[in-house]
């Protein structure tokens, strides 16, 4: 309430006087980090924060910075919540909770089984089991709530203990890192799918260690931090 704010128009070098002292906005959130974060957008242009803290899903009001709860009771065990927004739907995992969905009106669950990671490829969703993160299930085309039971791949082989990290897909091509390799996926559906190794084969920690923009994937190895263009035919070159 006081009058003792001054704003400069010229870097500093002369200073005018307010009719307010230090206006802020302060946040306040229970002990524990952020669990995941997703900016969700509509088809209509509408975009919206969505966050997962502790047991609970909420979206953010970008005014007032005030918390909706969405979804309470989720699994106080999950520790990294990964989604993506199609059809006007947000579909998320967790790896406790089963493949769930939130379509900006009802939150709710579409299977029981529990996924640890889930990317959109080519009109699939694909997501890789917690049970068996070497196997990687895909959705029907279009249809991404229904899943037939031989619609799967192994990255590269079942029960290799090197367990699918990351999954990235760029360039009309699905990158998929374990923590010692890396390889790619081409083809549009399971009579054409073809899974090979890359020729950088350098794995990656999570899927929090790989980013992509529209022509490049970048990855945290071992050994630095590498970009791959995801056509299968240049080695990653580090930055």
């Amino acid at each position: 309430t006081a009058t003792t704010a001054l704003v400069s128009t010229d870097s500093g070098v002369t200073w005018a006087t307010q009719t307010f002292a230090l206006n802020f906005k302060q946040s306040y959130a229970t002990d524990g980090g952020v669990k995941g974060v997703v900016r969700a957008t509509k088809s209509d242009g509408t975009t919206i924060s969505v966050f997962w803290h502790g047991t609970t899903m909420y979206t953010v009001n970008e005014i007032t910075g005030a918390l909706t709860s969405i979804k309470t009771g989720l699994s106080a065990s999950a520790t990294n919540y990964r989604a993506v927004v199609v059809n006007d739907i947000l579909y998320y995992v967790n790896g406790f909770d089963g493949l769930r969905k939130w379509d900006f009106t009802t939150e709710s669950q579409v299977n029981s089984t529990d996924y640890t990671h889930i990317t959109l490829h080519k009109g699939l969703l694909f997501l890789v089991r917690k049970d068996d993160p070497n196997r990687v299930d895909y959705s029907n085309f279009a249809d991404y709530e229904v899943y037939t039971s031989t619609d799967f791949i192994y990255v590269p082989a079942p029960k290799t203990g090197d367990p699918t990290a990351a999954v990235q897909s760029l360039n009309g091509y699905l990158m998929l890192w374990t923590q010692n390799n890396k390889y790619i996926l081409s083809g549009d559906d399971n009579a054409t799918f073809s899974l090979d190794e890359a020729p950088d084969q350098k794995g990656t920690y999570t899927q929090e260690t790989t980013t992509v923009d529209k022509n490049f994937a970048y990855y945290l190895s071992n050994d630095g931090v590498y970009q791959t263009n995801g056509s299968g035919c240049q080695t990653a070159t580090t930055l």
